[in-house]
């Protein structure tokens, strides 16, 4: 009679194998990297990894999908414009490492995969774009900000958190998330891109 996997410990193994496999892919990019050496990562057989994912393809796909999880903002109406977009801009610099290592490893391979970038555009993108759409909208009903093209305003808040994103991997000191001076550089940003909206 087979065993009963419960539900808990198998979320924490399929985290476990994405943590690894995110490793895996910023370290030797995607098309190098094999599911040995992210079982390796993980401490786990390969057969392993095959319970939880049918291809390498499906691990990545699984990275995007946990990636947009983590970071579908809940744009409440009743949130303000300074607060909504603080609470994005620190998520966008502080969230885990493991985190970063998805969204590299994502990236990376949107720039290369049509099928990826055009999974990444309807599952991330689109949703983004119109959340920011429709919070913006909400505050110009309200009339916290003037009317305006929320379009343009909406694709200059994803670019402005893809960016900071970006520059976070790439390394720049001042956006990691232990710099000692971080939560004022969040401040910061969010003063000057909530300004630029009102």
């Amino acid at each position: 009679m087979a065993r009963k996997i419960d539900p808990e410990n198998q979320h924490a193994r399929r985290e476990q194998i994405l943590a690894a496999a995110a490793q895996v892919f910023s370290k030797t990019g995607y098309s190098r990297a094999t599911t040995k050496q992210i079982a390796a990562a993980a401490g786990i057989s390969e057969g392993l990894v095959y319970t939880y994912f049918k291809s390498k393809a499906e691990l990545l796909v699984a990275m995007l999908n946990e990636i947009t999880r983590s970071s579908s903002a809940a744009l409440s109406n009743d949130s303000s414009l300074p607060d909504m977009v603080t609470a994005e801009v620190s998520r966008a610099l502080t969230r885990p490492r493991v985190d970063n290592a998805m969204f590299a490893a994502v990236i990376a391979e949107v720039l290369v995969n049509p099928e990826l970038r055009q999974s990444y555009r309807e599952q991330r993108l689109s949703i983004s774009m119109n959340q920011f759409r429709n919070f913006l909208h909400s505050r110009i009903d309200t009339g916290e900000i003037p009317d305006q093209d929320t379009d343009t305003a909406a694709r200059a808040c994803f670019a402005l958190l893809l960016g900071l994103g970006i520059l976070r991997i790439i390394g720049d000191p001042l956006l990691q998330p232990d710099h000692p001076h971080i939560q004022s550089l969040v401040e910061s940003i969010s003063r000057f891109f909530v300004k630029a909206l009102s």
